[in-house]
């Protein structure tokens, strides 16, 4: 059984309840239910699911076990090798920012670029932990422990965007991305992006990723439109036990 899941550590002590996730690719409708009765009799709360967009059967079965579709995850990518000019005539000039805690426009803003995210689109997921989890992450990040720069754009005093720049494995990864409501529109996200690509290159990254979702249009084609192409796709079923 144990090669099904993993204990999710800090997931559970940061919600304050069991956390697991089933690692197996795929599953019948008998290993499901023998999993999630597992996890259940051993005090897990809830338990994540990752599978392949076309694992229909998959999901199928994640449905009638009480899984609750939250998030088509779309996983893009970009060669960073080779690339003339990673930077887009713009206005707007991102920097980093070098302070040890975040200003509340910058926790607004971190919360804001989770609204499409599965914790989000969970009804049964609590919505403080929601906030606490994206004001977190921003913590974090702008001390560097889950990200090794956080880039952003002002006028003046007003925070217009952010940017959270990280790793995962050997790829350069872009963590948060959000852009002010009343800042749309003027290609702030496209420099934030751009910037992001350049630096990581200047670091020895040939590789830059970036995970989001799938009904995140204005994302997706903000990504596309600067240069990144779909890796993969994978469902996401979150089960309450």
């Amino acid at each position: 059984m144990k090669e099904n899941y993993i204990h999710l550590e800090w997931d559970t002590t940061f919600f304050g309840f069991g956390v697991a996730r089933i690692v197996q690719a795929e599953m019948d409708d008998d290993q499901l239910s023998e999993t999630l009765k597992f996890l259940r009799d051993n005090n897990y709360r809830m338990v994540y699911w990752q599978i392949a967009a076309d694992q229909y059967e998959s999901a199928k079965i994640a449905q009638i076990h009480g899984g609750f579709w939250v998030d088509e995850k779309v996983t893009y990518i970009k060669n960073l090798i080779d690339m003339a000019d990673f930077r887009k005539a713009s206005a707007y000039t991102p920097f980093p920012y070098l302070e040890k805690t975040p200003e509340s426009a910058m926790i607004k803003l971190a919360i804001q670029s989770g609204e499409h995210s599965r914790f989000r689109n969970d009804s049964k997921f609590p919505s403080e932990l929601f906030d606490k989890l994206f004001t977190c992450w921003i913590m974090r990040s702008v001390v560097k422990e889950i990200a090794w720069e956080v880039l952003v754009v002002k006028e003046g005093n007003d925070l217009l965007g952010l940017i959270t720049l990280g790793v995962k494995g050997e790829r350069a990864d872009i963590g948060l991305l959000a852009v002010a409501d009343y800042a749309r529109g003027k290609g702030i996200g496209s420099v934030l992006v751009a910037d992001a690509d350049k630096r990581f290159a200047e670091s020895g990254y040939a590789l830059a990723q970036v995970v989001t979702q799938r009904s995140n249009l204005g994302a997706c084609k903000l990504y596309e439109s600067c240069g990144y192409q779909i890796e993969n796709i994978e469902n996401v079923f979150h089960f309450w036990l």
